[in-house]
């Protein structure tokens, strides 16, 4: 149903007791929870609706008392009529006049974009909207992104998820303060998300606002609108608070995936972990089988939003599949955004259904001793005052023996008959061989480093070492070479 509303904004803002108190609980809860550093500037995102209106208003307000800059932000998503949308677009180039905010404007096609990516339109809505976001906060030196979901959207999300089958995180629902929900952005912030919707609707009341009204919010087709006209009234007959009730459900939880988070964050940084290419993530299965379940779902997780820009449409059933695989020789899973993960004897990839070839490595000098970055390869070399007598750490790390290497030092990729003698294995062996029984994906091959001196290969980075390369009896000098991504 289409609404006739005023795109009107009064000469002036009414103050209430009531507005002076819900600007002093937003300033609480950016200061408690370190939403905004001072001297931020901030970008909100607003539709000209109830809560976008309320925190335009409130932050406006509280600029010089937490010292910092407002930017306005609104998109068009081409979804309703012109007319509808230059009545919004109206309505919040005035307003942010009014609170002397600067107010940018942007639009998307949802619909083109829904249907060359095979998404839902609230999919595909979401992400034109944060990518302005992204540009916007970019071009406008934007630290922050604001934006102004309230308690009621934080028990549609969760109940969104509860429907759609989740884990901890989609319980956890949204975050006052989270990453960029698409690859790397500025920070998300969202200060009304503990404030019930019916208060924010008094704020603007009581400010002499009429905010704006979105016809398609009253449409029954989007899965968080039937959340909300229909699901949410059959709940609140059993509980009449039934918002707080998911809300610090929610809350509850967010503690506990924010450290899950943090320590699946750490690991994926790890060589010993996670092999992260651009194009590819490669674990090495028996560790994704031996870890406690949380961590090894919370990586496959973090390798898919590496490679897609967004966790969003990873499912269980997906992640599921994937360990279940990890109990046969072989296996394929097919996941959203054109990915797969491809089980082996030793390893799961995470990569595009038709990978594309890494490209070679440069030939460089290894600084002796030093640090070395070669492509997202950074190499350091030590030189020891004593002969260790124990074993590397892991894989990507080795100890040599100095006086047994022609200088100079250097790092490539493959090159055709390229052989090594693999130590303990009494014999020479092709340096493709290796890569091939370590499973190194063909497309991957090119990118796995080789350190060499004058006489040939002494180290398959990550794999074997040469025999004349290793700690003997008779070393007097050796280095420590330690290999890692950047």
């Amino acid at each position: 149903m289409k609404m006739a509303v005023s795109t009107s904004v009064p000469p002036r803002l009414t103050s209430t007791h009531y507005t002076r108190s819900f600007e002093k609980l937003v300033a609480g809860v950016i200061r408690d929870d370190n939403l905004i550093e001072p001297g931020a500037r901030v970008l909100l995102a607003v539709s000209g609706g109830p809560d976008s209106t309320a925190l335009l208003v409130a932050l406006s307000g509280l600029r010089k008392n937490l010292g910092i800059q407002l930017i306005a932000a609104y998109f068009d998503h081409r979804l309703r009529s012109r007319e509808e949308v230059d009545a919004d677009a109206a309505y919040v180039r005035k307003l942010a006049h009014l609170v002397g905010t600067k107010a940018e404007f942007g639009s998307g096609d949802v619909r083109s974009r829904a249907r060359r990516k095979g998404e839902s339109i609230e999919e595909a809505a979401r992400a034109m909207r944060y990518n302005f976001l992204r540009r916007k906060a970019n071009a406008m030196g934007c630290s922050v992104v604001a934006v102004a979901h309230n308690r009621n959207d934080q028990a549609e999300t969760v109940l969104m998820h509860i429907i759609r089958g989740t884990g901890l995180d989609g319980i956890a629902g949204m975050l006052t303060r989270a990453d960029w929900p698409f690859g790397r952005g500025p920070a998300l912030i969202r200060p009304l998300l503990d404030v019930p919707r019916s208060e924010i609707e008094r704020y603007c009341s009581d400010r002499g606002l009429e905010p704006r009204r979105d016809s398609t919010n009253e449409l029954l087709v989007a899965t968080r609108n039937r959340i909300r006209h229909e699901l949410m009234p059959i709940l609140r007959k059993f509980n009449p608070r039934i918002e707080s009730a998911l809300s610090r459900l929610a809350s509850s939880v967010g503690p506990d995936v924010a450290s899950l988070d943090a320590i699946v964050a750490v690991m994926f940084r790890q060589d010993s972990f996670a092999i992260v290419e651009t194009r590819s993530v490669r674990f090495v299965k028996n560790v994704i089988r031996d870890l406690p379940l949380a961590c090894s779902v919370g990586l496959l997780k973090r390798a898919f939003a590496h490679l897609t820009g967004s966790p969003a449409g990873l499912e269980s059933v997906h992640i599921q599949s994937i360990l279940k695989s990890l109990g046969g020789r072989r296996g394929r899973t097919s996941l959203p955004g054109g990915l797969i993960a491809q089980t082996s004897t030793e390893w799961i990839t995470i990569s595009a259904d038709q990978p594309t070839p890494t490209a070679a490595l440069p030939t460089k000098r290894l600084r002796v001793p030093g640090s070395t970055l070669i492509s997202t390869w950074q190499f350091e070399v030590e030189e020891l005052d004593r002969i260790p007598h124990h074993v590397a750490r892991n894989r990507f790390e080795v100890y040599v023996d100095a006086d047994s290497l022609k200088r100079p030092l250097t790092v490539r990729s493959r090159k055709p008959g390229d052989r090594i003698r693999p130590l303990g294995l009494g014999g020479s062996k092709k340096v493709q061989d290796i890569l091939v029984d370590a499973k190194v994906p063909k497309e991957e091959r090119a990118a796995v480093p080789l350190l060499c001196d004058r006489s040939g290969v002494f180290w398959v980075v990550g794999n074997r070492l040469d025999e004349r390369a290793a700690i003997k009896k008779s070393t007097h000098r050796a280095l420590r070479v330690r290999a890692s991504r950047v």
